[in-house]
């Protein structure tokens, strides 16, 4: 347990969260809620040993971005969607809140904090269960700030609405398409915006020139490790977002997209680690250790090719049936 914990100090998660912060904090709504000094703290080079020291008091190791799939069905079939939506298998019944509330219970009892709690899809508005999740999180001191994204191909019913404009903590993130002609009337971004003007709730706009393209995912036991690390030291996205869903936290979307198209797979157990199988103590100890690795196994059947990422493809393009 001793190395982990001098390899978790030198892992990414800490400097991970000190990227969160100092390049969102400006944007979420609780900021609002914070001192000016408190605010600069956060942005500071003193915030890196606060991590540390808060670790060390602890015990436990705090969370960057956990994305938490509410349902992998979606209202658009976008190739290259950064989520795979649209090449699953099969598709689960949609998360719901009873399921939710047991797994963050669970592992905010062995982490310290969650920095950035996001709700993804597919489309989010999908599950009708979005609000009661982000009220519920509203209440847990231990999660600093909460997003959740919509393609706006849905208009916002009005107790979403009204969780909203009672949340403190919570900010939506709009995926902006517009420029997609294709799309036509399937999404309502400017509907989205007046609304939430209109109701006073934060939100930020999502948008692009162009989408890269996302990695290939297919079995390959044959990579060499030194190529498989490199390729993990520069994930950029992926390197900080964690997949919580149904109870397993899985290293991020592309792991969790790997287990759909390959269900016989057998995950190490800490790259795919089952929270309600752990007493309080062990699920920190498999954190900790989950954080400290220098790569995940299943990176071997991600074939990214980071360096060649083709960055000037259609947004939103929609897969024909």
């Amino acid at each position: 347990m001793d190395k982990f914990k001098s390899a978790y100090f030198k892992s990414n998660n800490l400097d991970s969260i000190r990227w969160v912060m100092a390049d969102n904090l400006k944007y979420w709504p609780v900021s609002k809620q914070l001192t000016e000094h408190q605010r600069l703290f956060m942005k500071s080079k003193w915030f890196m040993p606060y991590l540390k020291f808060m670790f060390k008091l602890t015990g436990k190791p705090s969370i960057p971005i956990l994305d938490i799939p509410i349902t992998t069905r979606c209202t658009l079939k976008c190739r290259n969607c950064s989520h795979n939506m649209p090449y699953y298998k099969s598709h689960a019944p949609n998360l719901t809140f009873e399921q939710f509330k047991k797994d963050i219970d669970k592992l905010l009892a062995s982490c310290d904090i969650i920095y950035n709690l996001s709700f993804i899809g597919g489309e989010t508005l999908l599950n009708k269960d979005l609000p009661s999740m982000i009220d519920y999180c509203e209440r847990r001191k231990q999660i600093f700030h909460i997003t959740f994204s919509t393609n706006t191909t849905i208009t916002p019913p009005h107790e979403l609405l009204d969780t909203l404009k009672k949340s403190k903590k919570t900010i939506t993130r709009i995926s902006d398409y517009s420029c997609n002609s294709e799309l036509g009337g399937k999404i309502d971004v400017a509907g989205w915006k007046k609304t939430l003007d209109e109701n006073h709730i934060p939100y930020f706009i999502s948008e692009a020139e162009a989408w890269h393209c996302m990695p290939e995912i297919r079995r390959d036991d044959a990579r060499p490790r030194h190529r498989v690390e490199e390729e993990f030291r520069k994930c950029y996205c992926f390197r900080k977002i964690q997949n919580l869903y149904n109870g397993r936290l899985l290293p991020c979307p592309n792991a969790k997209y790997f287990a759909n198209i390959h269900p016989d797979y057998k995950f190490a157990e800490l790259e795919n680690i089952d929270i309600h199988a752990k007493s309080k103590k062990d699920l920190t100890k498999a954190l900790i250790e989950f954080y400290s690795l220098p790569y995940y196994r299943v990176c071997s059947f991600c074939h990214s090719g980071i360096d060649t990422w083709s960055n000037n493809l259609p947004i939103a393009e929609q897969i024909k049936d």
